[in-house]
């Protein structure tokens, strides 16, 4: 049985954890340093051959997401994150005489 929220509590972003809510989250920016964003879809065409129930379909494809300000598409994941990262020591400097 799904939590039900608490009566002043608004029900948490899909696929996070109760008590969580979107204003604990780090917001991620576009290069040009703005946040706000909307979807950016391709569409297909699927023909009546290709579909299950033998119609045909427009099939929309998540593309990205295209800065609301400067108009880039972003095709954000966790390698472009830097706090996802996995922080690598400084090598050594190998060969140098002090």
């Amino acid at each position: 049985m799904a939590q039900q929220p608490k009566p002043n509590q608004k029900p948490s972003a899909s696929g996070l954890l109760p008590g969580i809510g979107p204003n604990e989250l780090k917001p991620i920016k576009c290069i040009c340093g703005k946040s706000i964003f909307f979807p950016a879809v391709t569409a297909k065409f699927a023909s009546r051959f290709q579909t299950d129930n033998g119609l045909p379909t427009l099939i929309q494809l998540p593309a990205g997401l295209i800065c609301a300000s400067c108009g880039k598409i972003n095709k954000f994941d966790t390698t472009d994150i830097p706090e996802l990262q996995p922080s690598t020591p400084p090598s050594p400097t190998i060969g140098t005489i002090q």
